[in-house]
C-alpha cells in the first residue's frame, strides 16, 4: 500500500513554509529575546559562585579586600559587582548588539579575560556561559518565533 504526497498536494503547506523562511531571515525579535535569556543565565552564574562552582578566594587575596559590613568574606567575582552588572548592560562597558541573524552579549570590562580564562596566579572563574537548561529556553523560544510566523 502506497500513499503519494507529492509537491501539488502542498500549496497550503508551501504558503506556511513561506511566512516561516521570511520570518527566519529577519529573526530580531527572536534574537533580542535570546540575549535577555543570556544576560539572564550569566547574571545566575555571578549569583551562584559560578556553575560549576568557582575556585574560593585565597586567604590572601580575602586579606587584601575590605570586609563589607555583615557580609562576611568576599566572593568571587562579586567585590564591585562591576563586572555582573556590565553583561549586555546598556552603558560603556555593556554589550548587547541586536541583528537579524545573531546577538552579540558581553562586557568591556577590561579584566574581564582574565576571570573567564585565568592567569599563571588567578584560576579561570568562567562567567561568560549559558546552562543547559537555559539553552532549552532559548530553544523554545525560537520555537515560539517561528510558530507565530507560522500563523
Amino acid at each position: 500500500m502506497q500513499f503519494k504526497y507529492d509537491i501539488q498536494n502542498l500549496g497550503p503547506v508551501l504558503g506556511t513554509l513561506r511566512k516561516v523562511k521570511n520570518s527566519v531571515k529577519h529573526m530580531r525579535a527572536f534574537f533580542k529575546t535570546a540575549g535577555g535569556l543570556i544576560i539572564e543565565s550569566v547574571t545566575r552564574n555571578f549569583m551562584a559562585g559560578g556553575r560549576p562552582k568557582w575556585e574560593p578566594l585565597t586567604p590572601s587575596t580575602i586579606r587584601r579586600r575590605r570586609q563589607g559590613e555583615g557580609t562576611g568574606a568576599p566572593k568571587p567575582l562579586r567585590d564591585t559587582n562591576v563586572l555582573m552588572v556590565s553583561i549586555g548592560r546598556p552603558s560603556k562597558d555593556g554589550i548587547f548588539e541586536v541583528g537579524n541573524k545573531e546577538v552579540t552579549v558581553g562586557t568591556n570590562v577590561p579584566y574581564a579575560r582574565y576571570h573567564q580564562f585565568g592567569t599563571r596566579h588567578m584560576p579561570a572563574r568562567p562567567f561568560m556561559m549559558v546552562q543547559k537548561e537555559d539553552e532549552q529556553k532559548i530553544v523554545q523560544a525560537a520555537l515560539d518565533e517561528i510558530k507565530k510566523a507560522a500563523k
